[in-house]
């Protein structure tokens, strides 16, 4: 999958693990391919001890949120991204909350390619929704294909596309598969070397 992601024209790939007992494996990536790894958590596993210890393991740590009630939990702590595992639509105090919160939020289209039906409905009524908050509370967004098989990488310039489906220009969005990824790996190497908040390494 990394040799398939390399040749689509992915700079970066962040490879994902769910249990904060495990430690990141050795993989050989292509030549051009940076590879970083991210660990996943409940809100309430986010705890600051255990984040301290997995940012010497982790580049990027993330919240799996299923509800508002998570949600809102996952942004009182002290991880680099949330996203939502079960999709249901933001409102305006949610997505206020998420501006000042200062993290990003990952927008995970890998259930476009697998409902149909109402819960299709569903789920783009939603991410109809919340794109049209994030983007008018300019909330630094990271979109994702979350793939976990070779058919479901989808090149990084044609990830925006699926957002058409939800009355987005894709064109407007380029910057979340380029930009705002660059930007989070930026912000967690600060976080990772304990820079204070706000100082950056812009040149090394």
């Amino acid at each position: 999958m990394l040799e398939i992601a390399e040749e689509l024209g992915f700079s970066t790939v962040a490879l994902t693990v769910q249990d904060v007992r495990a430690s990141p494996p050795e993989v050989i990536s292509p030549n051009g391919l940076q590879v970083v790894w991210r660990i996943d958590l409940k809100p309430e596993e986010a705890q600051p001890s255990l984040l301290a210890r997995l940012r010497r393991r982790y580049t990027v740590i993330a919240a799996s949120c299923s509800s508002r009630r998570e949600f809102r939990r996952a942004l009182r702590t002290r991880v680099d991204l949330v996203f939502q595992d079960r999709p249901f639509a933001m409102n305006l105090s949610d997505a206020r909350v998420l501006s000042l919160s200062g993290k990003f939020f990952e927008l995970n289209l890998k259930p476009l390619m697998h409902i149909e039906g109402v819960e299709m409905a569903r789920l783009l009524r939603h991410l109809r929704r919340s794109v049209r908050l994030l983007r008018k509370l300019d909330i630094p967004v990271v979109v994702s294909s979350w793939a976990s098989e070779p058919h479901e990488l989808t090149a990084p310039l044609e990830l925006p596309q699926h957002l058409a489906l939800v009355d987005v220009n894709p064109h407007e969005c380029y910057g979340w598969v380029s930009e705002k990824p660059a930007k989070l790996l930026e912000v967690c190497e600060s976080r990772r070397i304990g820079l204070p908040e706000g100082v950056r390494i812009l040149e090394v």
